[in-house]
Order: C-alpha cells, then sequence, then structure tokens
C-alpha cells in the first residue's frame, strides 16, 4: 500500500499506530501495538508479526521519502514500539 498511497500509509502509522492508547491510538505504555479489529483493552497481548509489520512498514515509508521528517516524526513511537517488541517476545522466550 506504502508505494501506490504512501500519504495514506504514513497517516495510518502516525494517526493510528503511533499514538498512545490514551489519545485514541493505538501504542500502549509498554510499546505494544494493540489490535485494531478488537478491545484489547484489559489484555496486553502482541501479535508479534502485526507489530512487526507496523515498524517494518514505517522503515520503508521513511526510506520512500526524500527527506527525514516522517522519520524525525516518528522515530519516539517506532522505538518504543521495538522495544516493546523485543521486551515482550525475548521475555517469552527466555
Amino acid at each position: 500500500m506504502g508505494r501506490l498511497l504512501p500519504n495514506l500509509e504514513k497517516s495510518l502509522r502516525e494517526k493510528v499506530d503511533f499514538v498512545p492508547v490514551e489519545e485514541g491510538g493505538a501504542l500502549t505504555r509498554e510499546g505494544v501495538v494493540r489490535y485494531r479489529w478488537r478491545d484489547t483493552k484489559k489484555e496486553k497481548s502482541l501479535a508479534v508479526d502485526g507489530q512487526s509489520g507496523v515498524i517494518f512498514r514505517a522503515y520503508l515509508c521513511h526510506q520512500m521519502s526524500t527527506d527525514n521528517a516522517f522519520l524525525k516524526r516518528t522515530y519516539p513511537a517506532m522505538k518504543k514500539a521495538m522495544q516493546g517488541l523485543t521486551r515482550n517476545e525475548d521475555a517469552a522466550r527466555a
């Protein structure tokens, strides 16, 4: 989608996936990107493939950009999501 509709792809990352839950987005304090299709307020479930995809698509958006503006805006949330992914997934495998 990012290649056909790059502005839509960036918008999804900036207005949904990387917005804190408290502000109506999907990013929890623990760095987990919540499911959009069901209520997971009581759960701290992590969809490894989904969260990895969100991070990867954001990285691709940056690669296709002509400048670093998107990366500068989203990097703190991307970093938090990556830390949440490694913290939760690495702990599950220990």
